[in-house]
């Protein structure tokens, strides 16, 4: 499930009421800039059981087998201090002792999903998602962590499919995407490959454990069996896949060891277990975490500090299984709640031998912005495409109010400012008249003053293929009642009719609350420029 982080603000319903028409109160972005958080309600989400192993979409054979040890026995050491290490090659290239390489991960995520519905029973639905991917970290931060990551994806099945959603090419087989992690907020993703990445696949990938970061989970000290610690919050983001946590309410334990039967190799069983805030509810999580080490005895310390019980245990974790239930609200009016349970199992295999060309180095951060790094959004009808910034994102919503097809909405929040263009296409010539009724009908029905700006047809030098007409005007909502002196927050918006040279035409309205207005105009008509109608590949994935 993906839900945006939302709260109430009047100014901001007023205006997604303008632009939408719907019940489904959207304006949080406003206001989650300002650092305002949705109060989280307690005691909502019950902890679920740690899950089996889920069985393979492709069958037995169609994951990688864990480096995990096989055949083991229970260890008991109650005396030993275990000091657990997942190291990677420095940057320039040097091996530290115990470092990974390349390794190759399958991950299947079961997610069931229950919505609240206005009337009737609620809704529920079941989607399994499998993915089978090769990953090496290629950059780390100052501390040792790893900030960015090259991935080349053998497999991605999901049931049961979602035709709308995985338009052309099916969805991250044969893919090569680099992505740079950043803290507190979604990771920039771009494609190393011959196209670009879709919305459906940044929002599988961003959504997913974060492999190369489950160090981040690891104790910070040496622990004993029995031993406990507070999962940092960077560790609980990576391994829910939601840099929306907050806190480290997260426990880690270190419940078992156990030997290989037949080899040297150790395993530490780690829980991790309790409930946190996340970016659209309360999280309730129960993991099991596998770590294989193969164990030394630490050099004598220069400084004369004794090391006698203490165990070096450098290897990696290889292999997660997580329930997780998240509750919360839906957005919009009234007390309707969801509640999302992901079931997700996590196989790594260690040192695996894949040519460099096949992960090539991290881009630099240049190749994270701009055109390079824009993701490709279809239209469910198949009638128009877009491309569009990683910061701009679709907003998904519930059956409460879907947008119609041939539609799509895209919001983003940044330092106190909220963005949203909506698209739509319309399957008949439009006029300038189309677009100054369509803009009339929503500003009459919100009773507020409109402040008209310039209007007219655009130089049809800077846009190829289209002839776009643009109505310039703003509004001043107030924040609370109807009094003028309140505050209130002014937002720009600009109305488009573009044409295409096909019996069809398109309507969009971008607005804004910042003040960086004429940077605003730039970005939207860049990605309206992208429109495509009838776009050729634009049939569902087989």
């Amino acid at each position: 499930m993906r839900l945006p982080r939302l709260f109430r603000n009047s100014s901001t319903d007023r205006v997604r009421d303008l632009f939408l028409g719907s019940t489904l109160a959207i304006g949080a972005f406003v206001v989650e800039a300002k650092g305002q958080t949705p109060p989280v309600p307690k005691n909502q989400a019950t902890a679920p059981a740690v899950p089996t192993p889920a069985a393979a979409l492709g069958g037995e054979n169609d994951l990688p087998v864990s480096s995990t040890p096989g055949k083991m026995a229970k260890l008991v050491d109650l005396a030993n201090r275990y000091r657990f290490v997942e190291r990677y090659p420095r940057e320039d290239g040097r091996e530290l002792p115990g470092s990974l390489g390349a390794y190759r991960v399958g991950l299947i995520e079961v997610i069931k999903d229950v919505l609240d519905q206005p009337q009737g029973a609620p809704r529920r639905s079941e989607s399994t998602r499998q993915s089978v991917f090769i990953e090496r970290a290629t950059e780390q931060s100052g501390l040792g962590g790893v900030i960015g990551s090259v991935r080349f994806f053998e497999r991605y099945l999901t049931k049961p499919e979602d035709p709308a959603r995985m338009m052309g090419a099916r969805p991250l087989d044969g893919l090569t995407l680099a992505t740079r992690y950043r803290s507190g907020d979604w990771p920039m993703l771009t494609s190393l490959a011959d196209r670009k990445a879709t919305d459906y696949e940044y929002e599988v990938l961003t959504r997913q454990m974060v492999v190369s970061q489950l160090p981040l989970i690891l104790p910070g000290q040496a622990v004993r069996i029995g031993d406990s610690w507070r999962v940092p919050r960077r560790g609980a983001q990576a391994l829910l896949g939601d840099p929306g946590v907050k806190g480290d309410s997260l426990v880690g334990k270190f419940n078992e060891l156990r030997k290989e039967i037949d080899g040297p190799r150790l395993l530490a069983v780690f829980g991790i277990t309790g409930r946190t805030p996340t970016s659209i509810g309360e999280s309730a999580v129960n993991a099991e975490v596998f770590f294989t080490f193969q164990p030394e005895v630490p050099p004598a310390n220069p400084l004369g500090r004794t090391t006698e019980g203490l165990v070096d245990a450098r290897g990696a974790v290889t292999e997660v299984r997580m329930a997780r239930t998240t509750t919360g609200p839906l957005p919009g009016p009234g007390r309707l709640r969801f509640q999302s349970t992901r079931e997700v199992t996590m196989q790594r295999q260690l040192n695996v031998d894949v040519p460099a060309t096949s992960l090539p180095k991290l881009p630099p951060p240049s190749k994270f912005e701009g055109a390079d790094a824009s993701l490709v959004w279809f239209d469910s009808s198949k009638r128009f495409r877009l491309e569009h910034p990683q910061d701009l994102l679709p907003l998904e919503r519930p059956a409460l109010a879907p947008l119609e097809p041939g539609s799509v909405a895209l919001a983003r929040t940044r330092r106190q400012v909220a963005d949203l263009i909506q698209v739509d296409f319309v399957g008949k010539a439009l006029g300038p008249d189309d677009l100054k009724a369509k803009l009339a009908a929503k500003t009459s029905q919100m009773k507020l003053e409109v402040i008209k700006g310039e209007e007219g047809w655009l130089p049809e030098a800077d846009w190829p293929n289209q002839k776009v007409y643009r109505i310039e005007a703003a509004v001043q909502v107030p924040d609370a009642g109807d009094n003028p002196s309140s505050r209130s927050t002014r937002f720009h918006f600009d109305g488009y009719l573009i044409q295409t040279g096909q019996a069809a035409g398109l309507l969009a309205i971008a607005t804004t609350s910042g003040e960086a207005i004429a940077t605003y105009r730039r970005e939207v008509e860049q990605i309206l420029k992208t429109i495509q109608v009838d776009p050729p590949g634009a049939s569902v994935a087989k």
